[in-house]
């Protein structure tokens, strides 16, 4: 991630002198060959994270393309709104998976690192303590992160 954001700085730092298409082309080279390298390694150890950084990666393909496609000087108005809202649909679909994982995340990292905070707070939501069962008809289910991922996986980003 270090590295992609050193390169990403460093195209628009350090070639400003050459055409902006130019330097779209190669951030979208740098961001593609991040994503093969994320696609191909899983660096991280949640596979989560790693779904979710390939999404982000995906996202920002989706939107330098786009953004390409812009530059294009005879561009219908329909043809710009399109681009337009493909840009847009891509980033909202990140930021929901985004939110749903983070929902999901947060109260298993709180329930590992701090259960005294955890407990407190599950007795203050429900009304009793977490020795005794949840209500069976709660509209908050507690998943565990990892089983979380197991649900969301598409086989697109599933290692070979």
């Amino acid at each position: 991630i270090l590295y992609r954001k050193i390169a990403i700085a460093s195209i628009a730092v350090f070639l400003t002198e050459i055409n902006r298409s130019i330097q779209a082309l190669i951030c979208f080279t740098v961001l593609w060959v991040a994503f093969m390298v994320q696609y191909q390694l899983q660096p991280f150890d949640r596979k989560l994270l790693n779904e979710m950084e390939a999404r982000a990666l995906l996202v920002a393909l989706v939107t330098i393309y786009c953004g390409l496609c812009f530059m294009i000087d005879d561009l219908s108005r329909a043809t710009q709104l399109v681009l337009f809202f493909m840009i847009l649909l891509a980033n909202i679909w990140f930021l929901f998976y985004w939110v749903l994982a983070i929902s999901v995340s947060l109260p298993e990292k709180y329930r590992q690192h701090c259960p005294t905070i955890y407990r407190s707070l599950i007795t203050q939501v429900f009304g009793r303590s977490t020795q005794q069962t949840l209500p069976s008809q709660t509209l908050i289910r507690l998943v565990p992160a990892d089983e979380f991922a197991k649900k969301q996986s598409f086989s697109h980003f599933t290692p070979r």
